[in-house]
């Protein structure tokens, strides 16, 4: 397997535990844990695609936004 075809297998992974967690989340069975590695995993995912934005002055306030407030790791439940 290319590392192109490895990268889509362990995101199609990750998919699938998005939506056992959300299951388990509408079932009351949230594991907040898992969400965070998932929101971790998913943030570092995007930092390295999106490398290139971050370095420039001009998009690096968007990149921020995303990694931080929207993909962060951090709790957002509330």
């Amino acid at each position: 397997m290319s590392g192109r075809d490895d990268s889509k297998a362990a995101l199609l992974r990750q998919l699938r535990r998005v939506l056992e967690l959300d299951r388990r989340e509408a079932a009351g069975e949230a594991q907040p844990a898992g969400l965070r590695v998932l929101a971790t995993w998913q943030a570092r995912r995007l930092a390295a695609t999106y490398a290139d934005f971050r370095a420039r002055e001009r998009y690096r306030k968007a990149v921020a936004f995303f990694l931080e407030d929207l993909y962060g790791p951090g709790d957002f439940s509330q």
